[in-house]
């Protein structure tokens, strides 16, 4: 257990060094041409000062000439934000204010066509301006979700079973599904602690690559504990399906057109369907028999655009793929034994920040995160083991008058 709070100091010191990294990721980035003038509470930069003018008309004239060119270059009302400087006196230094480079619009800001939004409602950043109390919070936040995530996980598995570390692969172990399921948590893993980093004031494309480092390290830091495991070890197709998620989640921010594709999980607890719940373990994020993993696409937005008033552009097509009966392929269990079923399905699917309605910006913020859960069930076919079956609301089961949907 003493490596729990040296894990917790050890993330706190890497929000400490991360700043290098956000000035070399912001380094690689294309940053616009230097707008003329600057726009309060935008971005910041010096900007050179107009000439004084000899007369009080020729001053309003001029300032009017600035007013509209702010405006028409910037999109946003000058009349509250924007601070005419001629009458200041030349021989005083020239103040720094926001310019428009260092921030991205907000209706730039935006993840498969839809408007995106930060956890503290500032606008997203194109370079760090890192805020030292948020970074060591989170730092310390960082520490305390391993620390929790380490018992969670302990109870689940590692308690009283350890050995010396060593590598074994369970590439057949849950048919593979297991795989998905650690794809899938390199990507959300990477997506939360990506929007915390961006809170800390990091650029959006630095946010991006810690974030993915973070929720990389996480993962790894779990497939190293199972190393010392005595019934399992050190899965090298696990800790792949860790690193895909975390590269898928950096690729979409570089590729726009893969973020119409998008990695979601559904959690319906295996008795509430009829269908047999795990046995080990006990945790949540392990539970495959209550499990579903699915692909979903964006048709909206795949489509031609004269084809697209007949597609609603909240509905979605998705791939799904899941197994039943995990834990239960144990030949002592007598009558109750069952060999696990996989079940392949393709059902429609609902995009959540579009069928949703807008709220306040933390409402916003929740919804677009939720995007990555399917959450509503949906009329489906599944394929596989147990044969084919139409559901109408899937995982859900009826049957009315022997018709069974």
């Amino acid at each position: 257990m003493f490596k729990l709070p040296v894990l917790s100091v050890a993330a706190a010191l890497l929000f400490g060094a991360v700043p290098a990294v956000a000035q070399l990721a912001d380094s690689t980035t294309v940053m616009p041409m230097q707008p003329a003038l600057a726009v309060t509470g935008v971005v910041s930069t010096r900007v050179q000062q107009p000439a004084l003018s000899p007369s009080p008309a020729s001053d309003t004239a001029t300032s009017q000439a600035v007013v509209a060119d702010t405006t028409a270059s910037t999109g946003v009302s000058t009349a509250a934000n924007v601070k005419l400087r001629g009458d200041a006196p030349p021989d005083k230094p020239e103040p720094v204010i926001d310019s428009a480079a260092e921030f991205i619009p907000f209706r730039q800001y935006t993840f498969a066509g839809n408007q995106r939004y930060t956890v503290d409602a500032s606008l997203p950043r194109r370079t760090s301006k890192i805020n030292p109390i948020t970074t060591t919070a989170l730092g310390a936040a960082y520490g305390g979700l391993i620390y929790g995530l380490h018992v969670l996980q302990s109870n689940a598995w590692w308690k009283d079973n350890r050995q010396d570390f060593h590598i074994q692969d369970d590439w057949d172990y849950a048919l593979q599904v297991d795989k998905i399921g650690h794809t899938y948590g390199g990507y959300y893993m990477s997506y939360i602690l990506g929007e915390g980093v961006q809170g800390c004031g990091f650029s959006v494309t630095a946010s991006r690559w810690i974030g993915a480092a973070l929720g990389f390290l996480y993962q790894t830091y779990v497939e190293v504990e199972d190393g010392y495991g005595p019934q399992w070890g050190f899965s090298p197709t696990d800790f792949a399906g860790d690193f895909l998620g975390a590269a898928y989640f950096i690729t979409q921010h570089y590729v726009p057109a893969l973020e119409n594709f998008n990695l979601k999980w559904e959690y319906v607890p295996a008795q509430w369907v009829g269908e047999r719940s795990i046995r080990h373990p006990t945790a949540v994020v392990d539970d495959y028999n209550s499990s579903t993993f699915w692909l979903s696409a964006n048709v909206h937005n795949l489509l031609p655009d004269n084809l697209k008033p007949y597609w609603p552009s909240w509905l979605n097509l998705a791939l799904g793929y899941g197994v039943r009966d995990i834990s239960y392929d144990d030949p002592t269990l007598g009558t109750d034994f069952q060999l696990p079923k996989r079940r392949f399905i393709i059902g429609l699917d609902y995009d959540f920040v579009r069928l949703m309605p807008d709220g306040p910006n933390f409402w916003n913020w929740v919804r677009q995160g939720m995007n990555w859960f399917k959450i509503i069930p949906a009329p489906a076919i599944s394929f596989g083991d147990e044969g084919t079956r139409f559901y109408l609301l899937y995982p859900f089961k009826f049957d009315v008058g022997g018709v069974k949907f």
